[in-house]
């Protein structure tokens, strides 16, 4: 009787553990099949996320170059299909317009810088024919305090000292005019701390005049004028000339060098 119920329960152990082999096994191949289905639906949904995303690429690409898609023909797009823009698109200025533009500053810019020689030479057309048979109007009547000296020195008082002297000195008054000695073709003027406000005069024949210790001047480069015309006004000596007093500065020069003023005056 006792091994009659100990084999019973050795059969029912087995069955036990038939049954949770069984159980094990079953669950095992479950999970496996369900990691297999998991991989087979990923890979499914990565082609079907490729697909989708090569035509939008595409898409977007073929918007760019022209709206253009794979839905229309395959041949390139036409002229037409190109964006207006890259019609209208303005074409760059050549290198060499802008050398040519370049130039046609600097030599705008050098011309401007030799206006007053320009003026000099385009006046020359008003002939002016000074010649040393001719003479010089005097700028104002008046004592000369300094003549023409260049062979030896001589004294200037407001300085107080001898030195040589290019032109000449004329006693005035504030105020006087001042007359140009011949018909003249003005070619400058200017101001120095030395003589003020200066007039340069082209009379022809190689020769030029200086006048200086003017104000309010009445002529500018480039003009022509007639003997006797007024150049301006006699100014308040410069600081170089205060004890001289008030006057008129003249100088002559021919063919480039200083004569005296004396010698050509009436």
């Amino acid at each position: 009787m006792g091994r009659h119920r100990r084999a019973i329960m050795l059969a029912v152990l087995l069955c036990c553990l038939s049954v949770l082999a069984m159980t094990g096994i079953y669950r095992r191949e479950t999970a496996l099949q369900k990691e297999v289905d998991d991989l087979v639906e990923l890979s499914e949904r990565e082609d079907t996320d490729e697909k989708a995303d090569g035509p939008a690429t595409d898409n977007l690409s073929a918007g760019i170059a022209g709206q253009w898609t794979p839905d229309q023909e395959s041949e390139a797009p036409s002229a037409e299909q190109l964006p207006e823009a890259t019609s209208n698109a303005q074409t760059p200025q050549p290198d060499y317009e802008l050398n040519v533009a370049d130039a046609q500053a600097q030599t705008d810019k050098a011309e401007a810088e030799e206006g007053q020689e320009a003026v000099s030479q385009t006046v020359l057309s008003n002939a002016v024919s000074f010649t040393e048979e001719n003479l010089l109007l005097w700028p104002v009547q008046g004592e000369v305090l300094m003549e023409y000296s260049m062979d030896a020195t001589i004294y200037f008082p407001t300085l107080d000292q001898y030195k040589y002297n290019p032109g000449m000195v004329i006693q005035s008054e504030e105020g006087i005019p001042v007359y140009a000695g011949a018909d003249a073709n003005v070619l400058e003027t200017g101001s120095t701390d030395e003589l003020g406000n200066t007039v340069t005069l082209d009379i022809g024949g190689g020769y030029r005049v200086i006048y200086g210790q003017l104000k309010d001047l009445t002529v500018e480069a480039g003009d022509y004028i007639a003997a006797g015309a007024v150049l301006g006004y006699v100014a308040t000596p410069t600081k170089y000339y205060s004890l001289e007093g008030d006057n008129v500065y003249m100088q002559v020069i021919r063919d480039g060098e200083s004569v005296d003023p004396l010698n050509y005056l009436e």
